[in-house]
């Protein structure tokens, strides 16, 4: 959700910069044939770009309903901040265009303010008292995009979502493990568990209550180390090594002295929920996931305990290069499965591998 949200946004800025260099590039007022051709060419750009603004702002909007309670305060004032940047920017630009007195200024700016009306509209529902429902209902009549509408729909419909709310989990993700937990018996009371990717901690949520983290009960203590490079709100009973990219660097040693200083021994397992931003390649993305899990793979092998409970759990998107992963991971551990959790999505093509009886 939160990746989501973050190239939504990048998507936006995009937008924002294209529109405002089409606007200060926009031909002058000659009454020649071929300008007034561009002129045309121009303006029928520039409103497939503030169409495009509108649509991407309110589906903006939405990732930012579903993603606030995850989002840390200097996310949400960072969030502000780029809306007041944005506004001036426009009303620089309008000034700009007043004076220039530019043919179709006031289409081009009837663009913008329409696209400030929607956006004024969702800033004021984002601060009322009403459930995330309303609020998407009231984003699907504000953009009527066929593809905004089956998404919101698919969301709201989603039993998934509506156990993750009752329930109190943070991400619709968290059934996903308690499935497989349910389905192998992975996890006990009293095991040390790293998990990688953590943000925004529905894993972690299910980690703590099933290794007993939170010490309730008669039940073995375990604990529950939790890393990401997005910041992660606190959980009970769940350690948070700090942000930390373990694709940089020497990050990986220094992971280690971390679950040393707060462990002090081997871990029992190692689970990875992490996943790159999808670039829409599924040839790039797939390669790239790839090498998050041998990454998820290396630090298993260095923290994990030889021991038959131990366990190593990786997602991974399906592709060609999902079997070399497999053979390297049936290297170090003597018993390897491939699961598709039914709450994960038909249309998804995303795999976890579980791998038990940790060898060496």
């Amino acid at each position: 959700m939160r990746w989501s949200f973050v190239l939504l946004r990048q998507s936006k800025n995009i937008v924002d910069q294209y529109k405002f260099w089409q606007v200060v590039k926009s031909p002058g007022s000659s009454k020649s044939k071929q300008s007034g051709k561009r002129k045309i060419h121009h303006v029928v750009r520039l409103r497939h770009i503030n169409t495009l603004k509108t649509q991407l702002d309110a589906e903006y909007e939405v990732m930012k309903c579903l993603a606030s309670p995850y989002l840390s305060k200097e996310e949400e004032e960072a969030w502000h901040l780029e809306y007041g940047t944005a506004d001036q920017q426009r009303a620089k630009l309008q000034e700009e265009e007043k004076q220039k007195r530019m043919p179709g200024v006031a289409k081009r700016v009837t663009g913008v303010v329409k696209a400030d009306r929607m956006k004024g509209n969702i800033g004021n529902l984002l601060h009322s008292p009403r459930t995330v429902e309303h609020h998407l209902h009231h984003i699907i009549s504000l953009d009527p995009s066929s593809s905004s509408k089956q998404w919101i729909a698919r969301h709201l419909r989603d039993p998934y979502v509506v156990r993750c709310r009752s329930e109190n989990y943070r991400c619709r993700s968290a059934f996903k493990l308690l499935e497989i937990d349910d389905r192998f018996q992975i996890l006990q009371p009293g095991m040390l568990v790293l998990d990688l990717g953590s943000s925004p901690g529905s894993w972690s949520q299910v980690l703590s209550r099933r290794v007993n983290s939170v010490k309730l009960g008669s039940k073995p203590f375990g604990k529950v180390f939790a890393v990401d490079r997005q910041p992660m709100q606190p959980l009970d009973g769940v350690t948070w090594l700090g942000p930390l990219d373990l694709s940089v660097g020497d990050s990986v040693p220094l992971l280690q002295r971390r679950l040393l200083t707060d462990g002090g021994e081997p871990l029992d397992a190692v689970v990875s929920d992490m996943a790159p931003n999808a670039t829409g390649c599924a040839s790039v993305d797939h390669e790239r996931i790839v090498q998050l899990g041998f990454l998820s793979l290396s630090i298993a092998i260095r923290c994990l305990k030889l021991a038959d409970r131990s366990f190593f759990l990786c997602k991974l998107w399906q592709g060609v290069e999902q079997w070399h992963f497999a053979d390297e991971v049936k290297r170090h551990f003597g018993n390897f499965k491939i699961v598709k959790p039914t709450a994960s999505r038909k249309e998804s093509a995303e795999l976890y591998f579980l791998a038990r009886q940790f060898k060496g």
